[in-house]
């Protein structure tokens, strides 16, 4: 509420939606930091002079075929699914939002695609029937921080494919058996 974002809830629907929003997090390498890009010396925690000296924000786990998967989950709105659901497929690069519309993006998401990365903290705010998929690329598949995450937020978790570049097939199935397996019914 604190965000004036409940209106984009699932539950100022009369009805759950029978639309999934599929939501791929992009890691793609950014000039700028976020933490620069939308720093506010008056309302942020710290001062933005403190940011001055970061230069270009590098960045680990990026997807090799990033457009490949970007077009194969793009491919997903054109299926009929034996649900019956219709999907919508978005493809954000968080860093590039503000905090708010990050969160914005999260309430109207049920099912969170992304490599290995803090950036798959959001989980916490999906819609109660969200799904997180996780790419665990370039040696994260040891680490169970956002399994972990999912299950304590009420949300469901599956470890996608871990090679990169992303297998396409491999993960299109996935999503698609995922689709299929939402209750159309529950919030």
């Amino acid at each position: 509420r604190g965000l004036n974002l409940q209106k984009y809830t699932h539950y100022s629907l009369k009805l759950p939606s029978k639309t999934i929003v599929v939501t791929y997090m992009a890691r793609r390498p950014s000039t700028q930091w976020p933490e620069k890009r939308f720093c506010d010396s008056k309302n942020s925690f710290f001062l933005c002079k403190l940011w001055e000296k970061f230069g270009i924000r590098p960045l680990q786990r990026t997807i090799r075929n990033d457009v490949d998967v970007v077009n194969g989950l793009k491919s997903l709105e054109k299926i009929q699914y034996k649900n019956g659901a219709k999907v919508i497929f978005n493809d954000r690069d968080y860093n590039l939002l503000s905090i708010r519309e990050q969160i914005k993006e999260d309430l109207r998401t049920d099912i969170m695609i992304g490599p290995h990365g803090a950036g798959l903290m959001h989980c916490v705010f999906l819609r109660n029937r969200g799904i997180l998929i996780e790419l665990p690329i370039d040696g994260a598949a040891a680490n169970r921080h956002f399994h972990n995450l999912a299950f304590w937020s009420g949300h469901r978790y599956i470890q996608g494919p871990d090679q990169n570049p992303v297998q396409m097939e491999a993960l299109k199935n996935l999503v698609i058996n995922t689709i299929e397996s939402i209750n159309l019914n529950a919030y």
